[in-house]
């Protein structure tokens, strides 16, 4: 049975994630803002859950609902048969978002929403599922836009970026996802030497260790599909024995910082990732750090005035950076992730500029070529 699914992923990144849901087995994609739809099946869904770096989660479509007033929301949201989803003994909780709604209040679409999915199960059973705003085992979410939306199961739970092995954290850490996405917009592929000279806890060079060892990203976690009715014990079974798409190839991975603390971090959590043996950490000034022999990649998330102090300017740092890779990573390509405000290091060819967004501030990522001598 085709199944309808939306998978989010950060601003910037929906081409990306198009093209790893098509590398996944789906056979129809429809890049949008802010993510993906895509026609799959439940093998296709739990596998997406699984193995996609680059989304934060997947919903799956349930029903068109209307949205003219309070009373046609409650209406169509009880005409869904909520317990075909799943068990009155499942918690819940309805997230709700609306673009250009008639509806003057979000907080009373949402209880109206709310009421709706419980009288369905009175209807049903004559009792209703608990409500739980903070852990619900189950979240239905709906989109309004005008006087329409659609209702959809959330089959993640936790935001995929949360991948379960951050044990240590550092300020502004970067999502994983977001990580994930930098190495594919770079053209970082397995087995080619990387580099980040500003790794902080050691998002970016752990994402590219697991990729490189086809390590899928939901391996150590739990989704919410497991809470549905219709989860499958032997499609999952299935699904989640098979190994990651993709070749298995390592090179070298170097990750500096001149922050200790950040460092010990940054091992901490490659420990607990499964991959301390991939990743090589020196504390060292991005302007002295030496790269692997190449040529490679350099991607990496500087320190910049809005999330960290950086003594000087960021673009003085920067430049004394660049100059440094001039020097000692000819033929070498950076991807740098700056401000939207802020501008690249000087001296470097852009091959190309992608906004992306890095949480809510807008960013840019500049892909670079460092000449070769």
């Amino acid at each position: 049975m085709d199944i309808d699914a939306f998978a989010t992923c950060p601003r910037g990144l929906e081409a990306a994630l198009a093209a790893e849901l098509e590398q996944l087995g789906a056979p129809e994609t429809r890049p949008a803002a802010g993510g993906v739809a895509f026609v799959t099946d439940q093998a296709g869904l739990y596998r997406a859950n699984l193995h996609s770096r680059l989304a934060g989660r997947i919903l799956r479509r349930v029903a068109a609902v209307k949205a003219r007033d309070g009373d046609s929301l409650y209406r169509s949201v009880m005409a869904v048969d909520w317990p075909a989803w799943f068990d009155v003994d499942r918690t819940f909780r309805i997230r709700l978002t609306a673009r250009k709604s008639p509806l003057r209040s979000l907080n009373f679409a949402t209880l109206k929403a709310k009421d709706a999915v419980c009288d369905r199960f009175r209807e049903a059973f004559g009792r209703r599922p608990d409500i739980d705003p903070g852990g619900a085992e189950v979240s239905v979410h709906l989109f309004l836009e005008g006087r329409k939306g659609t209702a959809y199961l959330d089959t993640t739970g936790a935001p995929l970026f949360q991948r379960g092995w951050r044990v240590a954290n550092v300020t502004a850490p970067l999502r994983e996802n977001l990580a994930a996405g930098m190495l594919t917009l770079a053209g970082w592929e397995p087995g080619m030497p990387l580099m980040d000279p500003f790794c902080g806890g050691g998002t970016i060079l752990i994402e590219a260790a697991r990729r490189a060892r086809g390590l899928p990203p939901g391996l150590e976690r739990a989704f919410a599909f497991q809470n549905l009715a219709d989860h499958d014990l032997a499609i999952w079974a299935r699904v989640s024995s098979e190994s990651a798409p993709g070749t298995v190839a390592e090179g070298p991975l170097l990750g500096g910082d001149r922050d200790s603390k950040a460092l010990a971090a940054a091992r901490a959590n490659a420990e607990a990732a499964g991959v301390a043996d991939a990743i090589e950490w020196r504390q060292s000034d991005a302007r002295q750090l030496k790269g692997p022999v190449g040529p490679g990649r350099i991607v990496t998330n500087p320190p910049y005035g809005e999330r960290l102090p950086v003594k000087g300017g960021l673009a003085g740092l920067l430049g004394g950076v660049a100059d440094h890779w001039r020097e000692t990573l000819p033929g070498w390509e950076a991807a740098v992730l700056l401000p939207e405000a802020e501008t690249a290091p000087g001296g470097l060819e852009a091959r190309s500029v992608t906004p992306l967004a890095n949480g809510d501030l807008p960013c840019r990522l500049h892909r670079l070529a460092i000449p070769a001598g």
